[in-house]
């Protein structure tokens, strides 16, 4: 409308994950996260609240949130459905089946 482009989420998170298995040499996306990002994506992906990942990580909870919204922003993601899929897709997170 005002020379902006539109992308429905669902088809932001479909090209991410397109984008994470890309193998044209890049580095993976969960490997442009930092240590505490891809931490925080890791228990936020096991459904852990935000005052649990703190304890876990042994920070303030305003600090969790910070890591958890970079990687959102670095990685395309916008729920944490869509963070559970990367982080499956990414090996981060094993579906309790394969455990």
């Amino acid at each position: 409308m005002h020379g902006h482009s539109y992308l429905p989420r669902r088809a932001a998170a479909l090209l991410a994950r397109r984008e994470a298995r890309d193998t044209s040499g890049r580095k993976p996306d969960h490997e442009v996260l930092s240590v505490r990002e891809r931490a925080a994506v890791e228990l936020y992906a096991q459904g852990f609240s935000t005052r649990e990942m703190a304890r876990e990580m042994v920070l303030s909870p305003k600090t969790v949130e910070g890591y958890i919204a970079r990687a959102k922003t670095k990685l395309g993601l916008h729920t944490r459905r869509d963070i559970v899929r990367f982080a499956l897709e990414a090996g981060l997170l094993r579906a309790e089946n394969e455990q």
